[in-house]
């Protein structure tokens, strides 16, 4: 070989050494750096776990019902097979519709008798849902069906529209007792959907008690409702706290993060592998965030909401800053139907008190009146007006509640609530 080729192979032979030499002293140390990461955002993913379980707290009783709906012991079981036996094309049902919007004291003649057609044709179909009212109710889908699968859902809420329907014929026809069994059926249903695993049931749930809670509404601003019947719906309320529901869906939720994210992170897996964990760890603080906001009035969580958007610093938080408005708007619709069971606790205490009295009393009683809703903070009104009667309303829930549901066919929330003058005395019980 030439001396000059041999000169100028020399240093390339040098450098193709040390390249070799440097190569896998690079892979251990980006190998070091990226288990390093690894093992760092893992204990912050702990971190994050530990808080989330103290937010949480003792968690809730869980139901341990576990019958399918195949099984009649199921009340889910009645209820989709009333809600299968509802046509699409229900005669009439269109226009049932804007009926069941307003208060059936309103209804013209025309109107009532639309709803008595309408009702008499699905009579079936109300017969069942009221024998879902004597059982249990588990799960409403299938073990084998897919999480977000659920096809039953518009055929209940037309099962709920038809249930509040009957609520309002009966109170129109005078026979609030008449009435019960579909106030029974609504509130079964909206619990029962709430009580499941997942935050599409949860939310149709909140749809369908906006219908059991407008029910109450109608039912107390009728005049000759029985005492025991006042004691009966007192006692089925739900209570007013938004953070069962929450913790027992948050909780499945934050479970399931870590393996959400590696199905998400596609891109090289070697990335997923260092932060999967520092990105779930954003999301399930993005939780405690979540509950932490319950305990809160709604315009203070959106505060709080609006801070969280504006964090980019990664994937997680680029990830959960998309995440958390809708999360919000959900905390916005628990904590409104909260309002809503707050006014309905009121209206029937008064109710109750003013069925053994007489006569509502001058002012709002003071436990009741020193209460501030949780949706938006504020306390309630009460006035006694003209013919006997009183009225109960939220004027700061029922502005935010149009903020948060802007549409003419948003579920109805009643935070106005006319309530009839009393008349008999009480027949039942003492007060719950």
């Amino acid at each position: 070989m030439p001396p000059g080729e041999r000169d100028m192979k020399a240093p390339v032979s040098k450098v193709l050494r040390r390249i070799y030499t440097a190569v896998p002293v690079l892979l251990i140390l980006v190998g070091t750096w990226l288990l390093g990461l690894h093992l760092y955002y893992a204990h912050r993913l702990d971190g994050a776990r530990s808080r989330f379980a103290r937010e949480i707290g003792r968690p809730p009783a869980v139901d341990t019902c576990g019958w399918p709906v195949t099984d009649p012991r199921n009340g889910a079981h009645w209820y989709l097979a009333a809600a299968a036996r509802v046509p699409a094309t229900t005669p009439g049902f269109a226009g049932l519709i804007p009926i069941v919007r307003h208060s059936p004291s309103t209804w013209s003649d025309a109107e009532a008798e639309q709803t008595r057609r309408v009702l008499e044709a699905v009579r079936q179909p109300l017969a069942l849902a009221f024998e879902a009212t004597a059982r249990p109710i588990c799960e409403f889908r299938a073990r084998s069906a897919r999480p977000d699968e659920f096809p039953e859902a518009a055929p209940l809420v037309r099962l709920s529209r038809l249930l509040l329907a009957d609520v309002g014929f009966e109170l129109r026809q005078a026979r609030p007792r008449g009435a019960l069994r579909s106030i029974e059926a609504l509130r079964r249903l909206a619990l029962g959907m709430e009580a499941q695993p997942t935050f599409a049931f949860e939310l149709l749930g909140t749809r369908i008690e906006a219908r059991y809670l407008q029910s109450l509404h109608w039912i107390l601003g009728s005049e000759g409702v029985p005492a025991e019947v006042l004691f009966g719906l007192r006692a089925g309320l739900p209570p007013e706290s938004v953070r069962p529901s929450l913790v027992r869906i948050l909780a499945r939720e934050a479970g399931q993060t870590r393996s959400r994210f590696w199905d998400l992170e596609r891109i090289p897996r070697l990335y997923a592998f260092c932060c999967v964990d520092r990105d779930s760890a954003v999301v399930v603080d993005g939780f405690s965030d979540l509950l932490s906001w319950t305990r809160v009035p709604y315009p203070l969580a959106a505060k709080a909401c609006a801070a969280e958007q504006g964090r980019r610093g990664n994937a997680g938080e680029i990830v959960w800053s998309m995440m958390v408005a809708n999360y919000l708007d959900v905390i916005g619709k628990y904590q409104a139907t909260a309002a809503a069971r707050q006014l309905a606790r009121f209206a029937l205490d008064l109710r109750i008190d003013a069925a053994a009295q007489g006569h509502y009393p001058e002012r709002l009683p003071t436990p009741h009146a020193d209460e501030i809703d949780p949706f938006t903070g504020a306390h309630v009104t009460y006035a006694r007006i003209d013919h006997g009667r009183a009225q109960l309303y939220n004027s700061a829930a029922t502005a935010a509640y149009h903020e948060l549901e802007p549409w003419d066919n948003a579920p109805i929330l009643p935070f106005d609530w006319t309530l009839a003058k009393p008349s008999g005395g009480p027949r039942g019980g003492p007060r719950p």
